[in-house]
């Protein structure tokens, strides 16, 4: 049996990951751009983690992460 309140708020993670909407990060890879939120994805990625707390961010508001060494597919 699926919990409602879980289903419901990883619908609301889903529709904010596919809208960009009150998203505070941006990564950047060849001409392909996502509008992320820090919170989930550096929960889930030390990569992201380490990049979002180090220097490697362009602003700190709203901000944006460029993958120089990656090919987007």
């Amino acid at each position: 049996m699926t919990n409602p309140h879980h289903a419901r708020l990883m619908a609301s993670n889903a529709k904010l990951l596919q809208t960009g909407k009150y998203s505070d990060l941006t990564v950047r890879c060849g001409a392909r751009e996502w509008q992320l939120h820090r919170s989930i994805v550096c929960e889930g990625s030390k990569f992201f983690a380490v990049a979002c707390d180090g220097p490697f961010l362009v602003g700190e508001a709203l901000a944006t992460l460029a993958l120089h060494e990656l090919t987007s597919s």
